[in-house]
């Protein structure tokens, strides 16, 4: 009897592990940006501030592809594990400052990490001689964004091969210089 018991109580219990009862899970924006990702399969777009609810089955993976609407990383996400709902926010960013040591042009991009106000990449100047002083100016860019603390930069021309860059934590800002 403790046998059959017990084997049904197994039994039971494996049946319910293959629940498939549906749920529902709400996704909210709380950027300042619009946020597209794609969910369920399905492809979607939040405004900012607005929060959309799925009917979904049990195991459905979490929302991937997100990026704000100059399709740019600069939104994370975060799970509440007991509901299981989602809320888009803002991204953790330093400020990006570029110097350009090089006598020409140079066009910088992170893959979809940089924001120059909506754009992925920033050209900053070539080096200048200074007629005043012995030193010669370097071009400086400043107030950039970058959504990463790793980044792997690409530069044109592609001739561009030394770069260096570190990170001030208590600044909060990346500095990039290009040789």
């Amino acid at each position: 009897m403790k046998k059959l018991l017990f084997f049904g109580l197994l039994v039971s219990l494996l049946f319910s592990c293959g629940d498939k009862t549906p749920y529902l899970v709400s996704i909210n924006n709380d950027s300042e940006k619009e946020v597209s990702y794609t969910y369920n399969e399905i492809l979607e777009t939040l405004a900012k501030g607005e929060t959309k609810v799925y009917e979904v089955e049990p195991y459905t993976q979490v929302p991937v592809n997100i990026k704000d609407q100059n399709e740019i990383a600069s939104i994370k996400l975060k799970q509440n594990h007991i509901t299981g709902n989602y809320t888009f926010s803002g991204a953790d960013y330093y400020i990006l400052i570029v110097t350009n040591e090089l006598p020409f042009k140079v066009t910088i991009r992170a893959d979809n990490y940089i924001d120059n106000k909506g754009e992925m990449f920033l050209t900053v100047d070539a080096k200048k001689d200074s007629e005043e002083s012995e030193e010669p100016e370097n071009p400086v860019v400043e107030d950039i964004k970058i959504y990463t603390d790793n980044p792997k930069f690409t530069f044109e021309p592609s001739i561009v091969s030394e770069h260096e860059w570190k990170i001030d934590d208590d600044k909060k800002n990346m500095t990039l210089t290009v040789k």
